[in-house]
């Protein structure tokens, strides 16, 4: 081909300055290829490819680029109109990253590369990869997909307004991250921080915490265990146990392994609990409770807590521990739940996880945990158990499954769920007065026999309710012999017949006329 020498401009990520070249038109039909190509005219060496073989939009593509905090990482863009954006549809329904300019989310714009090189705007890049890294987290480890675990597109907004506080959030339905820096506090993009606001996404999808007093607390923390399990996730393993390390210069905003470090409690109305109505009572302070209660399940520890109780628990992995909190948190809180509520769902999740063992090591070290952080129940406070659920009925069966519904039990505090029995086997909890079992194999012409027990939060158990038994019978009864009328008149007429036989039980008899 004949070169033609041209000025190739300034562009991002490509050429610092203009610069002489020579274009040339290269063309090839196997392999397909066709390129203009940039070569500069002082150097001979290769400025740049712009390939001619247009492709379909919204193509899926591997990016990279430089993070804020993480280096050089890949991650998922979107070939659109001839550039890349950091767009992507491969996780859930999408994850979108925006530039909105300092201004709000009307003046955001799509974040772009002429290539899959994203060599400038390291916030959006650590941003979009770290909102991949937290959705890949939830999917792989818990099956979740996405915050509402329906696919939901993860927007999030950076350099957003015109503060100079830096700052991220949850608002709702997007992720918002204030672009400014102060003298101790970077921009707010952390990993951690990624995952936290994302969590506050999950929170809401599940247990709904309020975000106030204690159930504010525990909603918080669930952002800080998550940020940081994020974390770990995307380091292959590893995991600093502080909230936003990387952001502020001082070692971050919490602590998990001593939060008083950062005048945050680690104990249950200990030192530092917040009691004041600021911050909504305290929400980022109490929240070093479950904080420390998760780093102690994890990684174990001993020590004293400011009730002089001495304490010794052995920890059981990261892993183990965020499958308790996030069964815990999607299974058994709710809106208005408080820290003994907590417990009790934790140590129940640890049972459900464990085949309702309590003398294996995970129910024993989550117990121990939050006895080490003060949340405890002693004997005298609550020996009361429920109600005994009434009217249990089964409104649809098969030989694999069943669904179960009764009248909710009452207690003197709240009943926090139901164990349902098949037999005397334990097959599942429910925090509802209903139950659809999944798979159980009920062989065909048998009897079985269901059967539900209420328990609350400080363990008590409650009778059992009545039996719902259920026939999985297909052997049809006996064809009904001697059929005969008698005293037949225009309008009326009696019929008898020999009775009918059946492995279980005869129910009854249709009569027909002409097969009607």
């Amino acid at each position: 081909p004949k070169p033609t020498l041209v000025i190739f401009p300034k562009l991002e990520g490509i050429s610092e300055t203009n610069r002489l070249a020579y274009r040339l038109d290269i063309y090839a039909e196997t392999p397909l290829y066709r390129a203009d190509v940039y070569i500069d005219a002082q150097t001979g060496g290769l400025i740049f490819e712009n390939s001619q073989i247009q492709h379909m939009n919204n193509v899926p593509d591997t990016g990279v680029g430089a993070t804020l905090y993480n280096g050089q990482q890949s991650f998922t863009a979107e070939l659109a109109g001839g550039s890349y954006r950091l767009r992507q549809t491969t996780s859930g329904n999408g994850i979108q990253t925006f530039d909105a300019g300092n201004g709000n989310y009307s003046n955001a714009v799509d974040v772009t590369s002429i290539t899959t090189n994203f060599a400038s705007n390291q916030d959006a890049v650590q941003v979009h990869w770290g909102t991949e890294q937290t959705y890949n987290y939830y999917f792989q480890k818990h099956g979740r997909n996405s915050y509402d675990d329906n696919g939901a597109i993860l927007k999030s907004y950076v350099n957003f307004g015109s503060s100079i506080i830096p700052s991220a959030y949850w608002n709702g339905s997007v992720m918002t991250y204030h672009g400014a820096s102060t003298s101790n506090t970077n921009e707010m993009v952390a990993l951690d921080i990624i995952g936290h606001e994302i969590t506050h996404g999950v929170v809401k999808h599940s247990a709904s915490l309020i975000y106030n007093y204690q159930s504010g607390a525990l909603n918080e923390s669930f952002a800080d265990i998550f940020g940081e399990m994020v974390e770990n996730h995307a380091q292959q393993g590893t995991n600093d146990w502080l909230g936003g390390a990387d952001v502020r210069s001082n070692g971050g905003f919490r602590s998990f392994s001593n939060p008083k470090s950062k005048n945050h409690p680690d104990t249950y109305l200990g030192q530092y609990w917040h009691t004041s109505s600021s911050g909504n009572f305290g929400v980022h302070k109490n929240s070093g409770v479950q904080n420390k209660w998760f780093y102690l399940l994890s990684e174990g520890g001993t020590g004293t807590n400011d009730n002089n109780y001495n304490y010794s628990v052995t920890g059981i992995g990261k892993i183990a521990a965020a499958e308790i909190a996030y069964r815990n948190l999607t299974v058994y809180l709710t809106p208005n739940s408080n820290f003994l509520d907590a417990r009790a769902g934790a140590i129940q999740s640890a049972m459900d996880l464990n085949n309702d063992n309590a003398s294996s090591p995970e129910v024993i070290a989550t117990t121990a945990a939050w006895d080490a952080v003060g949340v405890v129940v002693t004997p005298s406070s609550d020996i009361i158990p429920p109600t005994i659920p009434l009217n249990l009925v089964s409104t649809y069966f098969t030989q694999y499954n069943i669904d179960l519904s009764w009248d909710a039990s009452t207690d003197n505090i709240s009943v926090l769920g139901y164990n349902i029995y098949k037999g005397s086997t334990k097959i599942g909890t429910s925090t509802s007065t209903n139950f659809s079992s999944g798979t159980i194999l009920m062989p065909v012409n048998n009897v079985y026999d269901f059967t539900v027990a209420a328990f609350d939060a400080a363990g008590n158990v409650s009778g059992l309710s009545n039996i719902e038994s259920v026939w999985i019978d297909t052997i049809k009864p006996s064809i009904p012999q001697n059929l005969i009328s008698s005293n037949t008149t225009q309008t009326t007429t009696i019929l008898s017949w020999d009775a009918s036989t059946d492995n279980f039980t005869v129910a009854g008899y249709n009569i027909y006329k002409n097969n009607t």
